[in-house]
Parts: structure tokens; sequence; C-alpha cells
């Protein structure tokens, strides 16, 4: 079991479960303002992340690589 941590930084920390035992396994690096969300695509291995400038990345977990990076044009939901 994996989980994934964005506490107000740019990064995204990657933990693992095994036995009872927590262990950093990664850091996902790419975005340059503060993750706001965090999204796994049910029964695969890639996440979405979020950016307050309006960046979106999508994530394998596996190799912790960054497939894919959209901007947007507008941060505002009106």
């Amino acid at each position: 079991m994996l989980l994934a941590l964005a506490t107000y930084h740019t990064d995204i920390k990657m933990y693992g479960f095994n036995e009872g035992d927590v262990n950093e396994i990664g850091i996902l690096k790419g975005h340059v303002a503060q993750v706001t969300a965090l999204q796994n695509l049910s029964n695969t291995p890639m996440l979405i992340s979020s950016d307050e400038a309006g960046v979106i990345k999508t994530w394998d977990v596996r190799t912790l690589t960054c497939y894919q990076t959209m901007v947007t044009e507008s941060k505002s939901i009106y």
C-alpha cells in the first residue's frame, strides 16, 4: 500500500507500508508552486496532482516519473 503526501510544499512524498513498517520510497518532484490536490486513478499506478499555479501533472508511482504536464489558463472555477 502507498501513501502520497503533499504537505504545503512543491514536492509529493511517497510512503510504502510493509508488515507494519512505514518507509519513504521517494519524492515526486516537478511542481514549482504548492501542491493543492492529489487523486489516484482507481486500479492503476497513476496519480494526478495539481498546484496553486494551475499546473496538473500525471505520475506513475511505480517509477516516480511524471508522464504528462498540463497548464490551465485559469485557476478560477467560475
